[in-house]
């Protein structure tokens, strides 16, 4: 254990990205997870009244109890706490004062390691208003509560019609590289007096909040609707579809590994060596999600094991920026524990993260030392308009004099060009 918790530290530094963003505080915390339990595919953005639920779930590598205490806070668009609100606005029950009760060890595990998961809304918490939400874990098992991770997640409380589409027909190219939204907001009957101050939108491609377009200007206001059209400002890379392995034991891999080696105390799986792409290449992928499984046992939460997953990117040494992998799986992150580093010997890029088994998908990001932290898809992936992608559009409302700030609407989709 002391040596593999020695590794990790020294793959634990991490560069600020903004807190929007999950992130773990310590080594022993790992496969931090936050979806809704009842569509674990889908964004992790609730809609009230909460029939459904969010789900937060971490391994712990120890199989020793820890206390593990919530806090919730509440934040603007901007993942600025709300000043402004006291805790019991925005939430019923306890506060940063009940344990997560949901927790097992593993089995038959190489790596031993506690698996804790919560649900919110609970008998002890509820959600008096919409927000975007964080959420921090504390360790109370011995002394002061110490933070561990933070998870990020939106409720939102819908109020207005949002409509979108994405063309490959933009304001710089055509039919090359990019990918441009068109956005409808209809604000119906919410009481707006200055539709361009009090409504906002955040956009995600595929989820990640490194490239995040943020409040872009509207474009027109007509009647009781905002529109976005021919915005610059919605207008992304489109990247190329996601590569993927899965690993399902500590035997043998399938889909993207080369093999699996034993080198004591752990299990090490190569994948086969990457190689920047040239050319646009058709795949049916999962945008970065991952799942965890294992076919070693009949609950994959507390039966999966831990290995250590070899990448390796195979390109010219590039001295003007890092490369680091990326997937809902890295929370977007430019954490040492993602960047990859150069071997003159192999000519690669590499990286050897701890991985629970299970289904990755992922891609390379290139984050140059001048440029604001968000990574590049065009040096390892390119970009081409074929790809699909998923976008996500969330709407923002504070009205004049308003202390906070409130999602009111949000819209999912993929687009495929025809």
């Amino acid at each position: 254990m002391r040596q593999v918790l020695l590794a990790l530290a020294l793959l634990c530094t991490t560069l600020t990205l903004g807190a929007q963003s999950n992130r773990t505080f310590t080594e022993s915390v790992q496969t931090l997870r936050c979806y809704v339990a009842e569509r674990p595919d889908a964004p992790p953005i609730l809609e009230l009244p909460a029939d459904e639920h969010i789900a937060v779930e971490f391994d712990y590598l120890s199989h020793n109890y820890h206390r593990f205490l919530y806090r919730l806070e509440h934040c603007d668009a901007n993942w600025e706490t709300t000043e402004a609100l006291f805790e019991t606005d925005y939430l019923t029950g306890n506060n940063g004062e009940e344990p997560i009760e949901d927790y097992a060890q593993s089995l038959n595990t190489t790596l031993l390691y506690t698996h804790y998961s919560l649900r919110l809304p609970n008998e002890r918490i509820g959600f008096r208003l919409a927000g975007n939400y964080r959420l921090t874990l504390l360790d109370d098992t011995e002394g002061e509560p110490t933070k561990v991770a933070e998870v990020c997640f939106v409720a939102v409380n819908p109020r207005v019609a949002l409509s979108a589409t994405a063309s490959t027909d933009t304001e710089i190219d055509r039919n090359d590289s990019h990918q441009q939204l068109t956005v409808r907001l209809n604000y119906n009957d919410l009481p707006v007096r200055d539709a361009r101050r009090e409504l906002s939108l955040v956009v995600l491609q595929n989820r990640r909040y490194d490239n995040a377009v943020r409040r872009p200007a509207p474009t027109s206001v007509t009647g009781q609707s905002l529109q976005w059209e021919h915005s610059r400002e919605l207008i992304f890379p489109a990247g190329n579809e996601y590569r993927k392995f899965e690993l399902l034991d500590t035997r043998m891999g399938t889909i993207g590994v080369d093999y699996v080696r034993w080198f004591d105390p752990y299990y090490h799986a190569t994948l086969f060596t990457d190689s920047p792409r040239r050319n646009y290449l058709y795949d049916e992928d999962q945008n970065g999600r991952s799942v965890i499984r294992t076919t070693d046992g009949t609950d994959s939460r507390t039966e999966a094991d831990y290995v250590f997953v070899h990448f390796a990117l195979k390109m010219p040494r590039r001295d003007d920026g890092d490369f680091y992998l990326n997937g809902d799986w890295t929370d977007d992150r430019f954490s040492d524990k993602w960047r990859l580093t150069y071997d003159e010997a192999s000519g690669c890029y590499t990286a050897a993260p701890l991985l629970k088994l299970g289904y990755y998908s992922y891609q390379y990001l290139f984050l140059p030392h001048d440029a604001a932290p968000a990574g590049l898809t065009a040096p390892a992936e390119g970009n081409f308009y074929q790809t699909e992608n998923e976008y996500t559009v969330l709407a923002y409302y504070q009205a004049q004099g308003a202390r906070y700030e409130e999602p009111v609407g949000v819209l999912t989709f993929r687009f495929r060009p025809q």
